[in-house]
């Protein structure tokens, strides 16, 4: 009984595994190719930035100090952080290009890993990495942002991890698999992946070897150093919770966006598959676009052989007593069965862990997506008729689908990421807006949104507009440049910055006199709610005082956003910078109570007049330790510093950046201590060579 779902279970030799990489590498930039040519591309959640917009690594940002409230945050992914800002630090902007682009390469190549565990046959490696790759639940996935595929990581971890198991029981591996959860993070699935990746090779252990609960601690110690490592990884996340830091609400606000949404909880197997596949979330966006580019018949084919490939493929891994994909394929569908329940699995996450169980549901569709890979890798060295006649349908439906999806996805993506030209009013209206901005904060009107100028239209055809919804990238304007704060995104709590807009939306001087002074808030980025006619809803403050924290809240729930008049700047208390038809640069005149300088490990402050208390960009809640003999206090959800005499400059620092430090101490030990043996093999035969010679 072939248990082990192995024909010929070695890893591709390093003679040709080389050669594969280079052919899949090569079709991963034919079809995603726009992430490196394109210079400043956008689309839902994929930004780069615009040329006039410089991209530098920053000591501070690495560790968690950004240039907006609450200041000091918690990296949620410190491995993929890191590899961001390195390549930042050599490449500038075209850093965050080829960042996005290497995100996806390593999707790739650790499918390609993964299938080289199960067969040395190359087109089968081959034909299994597009097809886990490039198929609609991977390609919706990445269509709103690469960074989107959580779960990236993970084929690199299945394989070594696998490897190391159920094959080699060679240390090399397990060391190995742990390389890939330094970049996997903990926002969405990436746990509960991990986690059912690991119990479905365990599983898969003890059926192979009929049981090894005798060996105790021994067993069940490889489970323990994998969930122990990512933990440290993660040392910063798990302060994070520990501390009951006020970040830890994004988990719950997804939570509660899942469960009191309108999102379906309970899925069929079926539904599971179709949501997974995209033919039922929120518009079938695969299939309109094939549509668009294809006659109807050739979408039809696509669903009809995908169904078929399903399967066959899970008939031909019975037959053949195949049972690791089944394993795994079953647990990943229980994972994301939500209210279903299967396996309990649902339960079990809502019991012990449910700040998981509100992850959205087609995050999941590239695990589900592996079962692809793993049944074509699967195909090779079967002797029976019945499993040779399946395994030569299955390989032609599989180029069928790689075909049409990677058409799909060339067409898509050259796209959706076309290079775009910025009108050179909003490079100056940009330059206007931080010239001179150096320790003051900007707000931007309307907060919590993104700016879909004229600019960002795609032009194409009426098909392509119908099959893709129009959604601009994140606007530029909000990225800061020198020791500037900016305030893109407004709380519907009672928080000075939101008292700060309710005063400027209801035409209240006194009280944009007052918080702007309070907050150190200098200059003010208006857009015009024209431009967001057809997008979103924008209107013009009312001029009344009726509006408060409850209406707010209300309207930013409905997506409804407010910007003030116009007309109400042209009095001396303020400056107009810079205008058009579409924005306005505005100035606030008066006189700051401080100043500021964000340093590598913290943010100093630096009081201007003769005061006792400073309302800082600090959020409370952020373990921030202020390095001075001051008092702290929660202002409506920033720090309060207080001093008994007038203040002098002290700075404040967190928690946060330490433990964040250590988390990428951790990542680059690990690093070092796999470099170094390879770096003195490298030393000794470059010595060998000389003493040829």
């Amino acid at each position: 009984m072939n248990l082990n779902g192995h024909h010929n279970i070695v890893t591709a030799s390093s003679k040709y595994s080389n050669y594969i990489d280079i052919i899949i590498i090569v079709i991963t930039f034919l079809v995603f190719h726009g992430l490196l040519l394109n210079g400043y591309i956008g689309y839902l959640d994929t930004a780069t930035y615009p040329p006039f917009v410089h991209a530098t690594f920053q000591l501070s940002s690495l560790l968690g100090i950004s240039s907006s409230p609450p200041i000091f945050t918690i990296e949620l992914n410190p491995g993929l952080t890191l590899l961001e800002s390195v390549l930042i630090l050599l490449f500038h902007n075209f850093g965050l290009n080829l960042f996005l682009f290497i995100y996806i390469l390593i999707w790739m190549l650790g499918i390609r890993q993964l299938a080289s565990v199960f067969t040395r046959n190359k087109i089968l490696v081959i034909l299994s990495t597009l097809a886990g790759g490039l198929n609609p639940a991977t390609i919706a996935v990445i269509m709103d942002s690469p960074i989107t595929l959580y779960v990236a990581p993970l084929p690199w971890f299945i394989a070594f991890y696998y490897r190391y198991r159920i094959i080699t029981a060679s240390r090399k591996d397990l060391l190995y698999s742990l390389v890939p959860l330094t970049i996997l993070g903990v926002y969405g699935p990436p746990i509960p992946s991990l986690m059912g990746s690991l119990l479905s090779i365990e599983i898969f252990s003890i059926v192979k070897n009929k049981g090894m609960f005798n060996k105790g601690i021994r067993y069940v110690t490889p489970p323990l150093i994998v969930l122990l490592f990512f933990s440290l990884v993660h040392i910063n996340t798990l302060y994070l919770i520990l501390s009951h830091g006020s970040q830890v609400s994004t988990y719950v606000s997804a939570v509660n966006m899942f469960f009191h949404g309108n999102f379906p909880h309970s899925f069929n197997l079926v539904q599971e598959l179709e949501l997974s596949f995209d033919m039922i979330r929120s518009g079938p966006i695969f299939y309109n676009l094939l549509s668009s580019w294809a006659p109807p018949i050739v979408s039809e084919l696509y669903i009809l052989v995908l169904i078929g490939f399903i399967i066959l493929g899970l008939i031909y891994l019975i037959k053949s007593k195949i049972y690791f994909p089944v394993i795994f394929s079953s647990i990943i569908l229980a994972l994301a069965s939500y209210e279903s329940n299967y396996l309990g699995i649902f339960s079990l996450l809502h019991e012990t862990l449910p700040i998981f169980s509100g992850v959205d549901p087609y995050e999941y569709g590239p695990m589900v997506g592996l079962l692809f890979p793993l049944i074509i890798a699967n195909l090779s060295g079967s002797k029976h008729r019945i499993e040779k006649n399946l395994s030569h349908i299955l390989v032609l439906f599989s180029i069928f689908m790689i075909g049409v999806a990677s058409v799909v996805a060339g067409i898509d993506f050259s796209i959706i990421w076309h290079p775009i030209s910025v009108p050179s009013s909003f490079a100056t209206a940009y330059e206007k807006l931080y010239a001179g901005s150096n320790g003051k904060e900007i707000l931007i009107l309307p907060p919590n949104t993104k700016f879909p100028f004229s600019m960002y239209t795609y032009n194409f055809s009426p098909d392509f507009s119908q099959a893709i919804p129009y959604y601009p990238p994140p606007n530029f304007f909000s990225v800061p440049k020198g020791d500037t704060i900016v305030i893109a995104n407004i709380p519907a709590t009672d928080n000075p910055y939101t008292l700060l807009y309710i005063a400027l939306i209801s035409g209240n001087l006194s009280g944009i006199i007052h918080y702007s002074k309070e907050l150190d808030v200098g200059k003010l980025l208006v857009v015009n709610p024209s431009v967001f006619s057809g997008y979103e809803d924008v209107n013009y403050g009312p001029n009344a005082s009726s509006l408060n924290i409850s209406s707010l809240s209300t309207a930013f729930s409905s997506y409804i956003f407010y910007v003030p008049r116009l007309e109400f700047f042209n009095n001396s208390n303020f400056t107009v910078l810079y205008s058009n038809n579409q924005l306005e640069v505005i100035g606030i005149n008066q006189t700051s109570v401080y100043s500021f300088r964000i340093l590598w490990y913290g943010i100093e402050i630096m009081p201007l007049t003769n005061t006792t208390t400073v309302v800082t960009p600090v959020g409370a809640g952020t373990s921030s330790v202020i390095m001075a003999p001051y008092k702290q206090a929660n202002y409506g959800g920033q720090l309060e510093v207080m001093s008994e005499s007038p203040m002098k400059s002290f700075v404040i620092s967190s928690y946060y950046v330490i433990f964040n430090a250590i988390s990428y101490i951790v990542i680059i030990v690990l690093y070092l201590y796999l470099i170094f043996p390879v770096l003195g093999h490298l030393v000794k035969r470059i010595r060998f060579s000389l003493r040829l010679k």
